[in-house]
């Protein structure tokens, strides 16, 4: 048992320092608490006292005044020694007449300091003073009289008994209620942080093999309760970011394994034997046109891979982004026309936002690849740029709408995910890794934009996305280049 005390006492874990805090505060209160009690003690002592002799200085004064008005002060000593009216004052009392002669002196009172000269002024209600007789303490009191001065006395032994019995009680009780309280404050540290150890012990079994493991609730919806709730959002983040990178990964091996499978077996196979020039001609634009599917997939990773960790960021400058996106088409339409689709353009306005201009060129290549790919022969595919106002600020309004096969309601919150394709297939016929939406959403967020996406089966698709713009040219009448241009 000692020995897993030993082994589970630390002086520097938390329990242990609450303990040493809680006791430290506990000892402080303590001691004050002491000396404000022995303080007020004596201060009681010396008002009770001090209460007691004016009530006998009272009582002296009106007998004193009462003989002196008869017979004179000749046979008052006497008289105090059998009045029972001073008899409780009689056995501490002291009294002189003007010039200093003793009228009446108890016997208690012959060690008693010298009363004041007649000659100096008293107040009415007198003065006290603590003195000690033969180690005895007394409280005293020295005031006039009509015949002189008096002097009263009443002991203390009693009540500084009482005193010395409190600062004993408190000079031995202290410890030990201070070791009783540290013991009950270690006890109800350890069932406090008894959830942390469990905490700490579940968090000690999660690897990167069980993410899916979440920590413990005690119930109580205390603090603890919302660290573990805050932890458990924590490692659902991580979770997920981990699986994203696993499939990242396994996705990425996967497309590029494709096209450097097919440029070695190219390359075995114009080894094999001797080949025609027209074989070396057709194997060497396979392995051409693998290697550019290649590079064009390690440029969108590491494009990706710049994305997750916050580097290369954009060049910002103003950029209007009419003459991007009309750029942009006029690039696409030799790939419009090879494919028999119309492609159009218009602009109201020309909106200038603060963006970095290539981006938003690859941002227009991207949705209009993806809708050229979508869109069968005969079928058309529109960019529109506008401008709209709304809580007092300028927004760009770029749209890019297909007559192509449209977007499953199942696909559709998935088409920015990385690695992702609505055909499932992974075929090479639509072409691209499928690494396309998740960079153009990567832009737009960056440019601090939204996208948003109009999709169904059979209907076409409507991506429609939404920039915060600066300034704007309106062009209100313009129709040319902006307007029915490039339409095949």
């Amino acid at each position: 048992m000692a020995t897993s005390f030993v082994h589970r006492f630390n002086p520097r874990s938390i329990r242990s320092r609450l303990t040493a805090c809680y006791a430290g505060i506990l000892a402080l209160t303590f001691s004050v608490t002491a000396v404000l009690g022995v303080w007020a003690l004596s201060e009681s002592i010396r008002s009770t006292a001090d209460k007691e002799l004016r009530a006998r200085l009272a009582t002296v004064r009106s007998y004193v005044e009462q003989e002196a008005s008869g017979e004179g002060i000749k046979h008052l000593s006497e008289e105090l020694n059998e009045d029972a009216v001073v008899n409780s004052a009689s056995s501490y009392l002291r009294i002189v007449d003007q010039r200093g002669a003793t009228i009446y002196a108890s016997p208690n009172t012959a060690d008693w300091p010298s009363l004041v000269s007649a000659r100096q002024r008293l107040p009415e209600k007198g003065t006290f003073q603590t003195v000690q007789v033969h180690g005895r303490p007394f409280r005293i009191i020295t005031a006039p009289v009509s015949i002189g001065r008096v002097q009263l006395g009443s002991p203390l032994e009693e009540f500084r008994e009482l005193q010395q019995q409190f600062m004993w009680t408190a000079a031995f009780g202290i410890p030990l209620l201070l070791l009783i309280a540290s013991g009950a404050g270690y006890w109800m540290g350890g069932r406090a942080l008894r959830p942390v150890e469990k905490i700490a012990t579940a968090a000690r079994r999660i690897t990167s093999a069980n993410l899916s493991e979440r920590l413990p609730y005690s119930g109580s919806k205390d603090e603890l309760d919302r660290l573990s709730a805050m932890l458990n959002d924590m490692l659902a983040g991580l979770e997920s970011a981990f699986r994203r990178i696993t499939q990242f990964t396994a996705d990425a091996s996967h497309e590029l394994r494709t096209p450097l499978a097919v440029i070695r077996t190219t390359a075995e196979l114009m080894e094999s034997r001797q080949r025609t020039f027209e074989e070396h001609r057709r194997a060497w634009a396979s392995v051409l046109t693998q290697t550019e599917r290649t590079t064009q997939l390690v440029d969108d990773l590491l494009t990706l891979a710049r994305a997750d960790a916050a580097v290369g960021a954009l060049s910002v400058e103003s950029v209007d982004v009419a003459d991007v996106a009309s750029t942009a088409v006029t690039d696409m339409h030799v790939l419009a026309s090879a494919k028999g689709v119309k492609l159009q353009f218009s602009a109201t306005t020309h909106p200038v936002i603060r963006g970095d201009e290539d981006a938003l060129r690859r941002l227009f290549t991207i949705l209009l690849d993806n809708a050229l790919k979508a869109t069968q022969p005969g079928g058309s595919v529109e960019v529109s740029v506008s401008e709209e106002y709304k809580e007092g600020h300028s927004r760009a309004n770029i749209a890019v709408r297909d007559t192509g096969a449209g977007i499953s309601a199942e696909d559709l919150p998935h088409i920015f995910d990385r690695f992702y394709r609505a055909s499932k297939d992974r075929s090479r016929n639509t072409g691209g890794a499928g690494l396309g939406l998740a960079i153009a959403h990567w832009i737009v967020s960056q440019h601090g934009g939204t996208v948003h996406v109009q999709s169904g089966i059979g209907r076409g698709s409507i991506f429609q996305i939404i920039l915060p713009a600066t300034i704007s040219t309106l062009h209100v009448a313009k129709t040319t280049p902006d307007s029915a241009i490039l339409q095949n």
